[in-house]
Parts: structure tokens; sequence; C-alpha cells
């Protein structure tokens, strides 16, 4: 198993805010999702295969009649195949959710394990977008040594979190950013 170094891992910490967003919109789809299929919607859309023509200029008109057994096994068949699609969505979104939050809650539980100094550099670089000059007002530390501190806090973190190749990959390729 190999597991991501620094450039990687510099490029997850930059992409954390992407990350948390990504997991909130996904949150939202699988509650959207997991309401299940319209009846009104599918209801509606049997109805005009049995019992709507289109007349001139897209008007429809309503014709009276029986559903035919050949048009009611077409609307089960359409149904059927709606619930197929929502479930194999679920499945897959399920499964997204699952590396974007196992990779974040790995950067989480790893940046609480680093050193005070560290953590703090990180945080102001990665999560509050400081630049160099304001970190050094904030921690009393020169640029250098602020990068060095940077330096040992991420292939620290790499150790820690164990973040693989693979995991990564997804994570970016999720996120649109290889």
């Amino acid at each position: 198993m190999q597991i991501i170094r620094y450039y990687e891992m510099e490029k997850l910490l930059g992409s954390y805010r992407d990350i948390e967003g990504a997991i909130e919109c996904i949150k939202h789809e699988l509650c959207e999702l997991e309401r299940g299929i319209d009846d009104t919607d599918v209801d509606d859309f049997i109805e005009s295969l049995a019992l709507k023509r289109v007349a001139f200029d897209g008007v429809k008109v309503r014709v009276e009649g029986h559903i035919s057994d050949k048009t009611a096994s077409t609307a089960l068949n359409y149904r059927k195949k709606l619930e197929q699609e929502n479930n194999q969505l679920l499945y897959k979104l399920r499964e997204e959710l699952f590396i974007l939050q196992m990779v974040l809650d790995k950067i989480n539980i790893g940046f609480r394990a680093l050193p005070g100094e560290a953590r703090e550099v990180i945080m102001y670089k990665y999560f509050e977008d400081l630049t160099w000059g304001d970190i050094e007002h904030k921690l009393y530390i020169t640029k250098h040594r602020g990068t060095n501190i940077r330096k040992k806090g991420i292939e620290r973190l790499c150790a820690i979190c164990r973040i693989t190749i693979k995991q990564y990959e997804e994570i970016m390729k999720l996120l649109k950013l290889q």
C-alpha cells in the first residue's frame, strides 16, 4: 500500500474546502434521492401514455378510454427502470461520500495530532488562506521558519493520515482536479 507524499498532501490541504463542499452537496443530493420517485410524476407520465394524444401545435387532448395491457406493461417497466436508476445513483453517491468523508476525517485526525506550531502554520496557510506575511505577524516567526514548520508538519501528516495513492486519485477525480 503506497501512501501519499508531501506534494499530494499539500494539494489535499489546498482542496480542504472543496472536499467539505462536495460532502455537503452529496449529502443534500442523497436526501433528495432517498425520498424516492415521486408517484405523481410517474402517474402523470403513465396517464399521458394511456389517455392523452398530442394534437396540433403541441396541445394535449384528453381521450377517455382504458389502459391496454401493453401500455400498463410499458408503464410498469418505466417505473422499474426509474427505480433501478435511482438505486444505482444512490449507491454511487454513497460510495463517493464514503471516500470523501474518510479522507477528510483522516486529515482532521492527523491535523489534531500535530504539534501546536505546525498545526497553527498549516491552519493559517491552508484553512484561513493567510499570506506568509500575515503568518509571520501572527506567530512571530520568519517566512523561512514558517516554511520549515509547514514542511515538517505536512510530512508528519502524511505519516499519520496514511491516505493511499488510490484514495488521493479518487478524491482528485471527484473534485475534477487531476
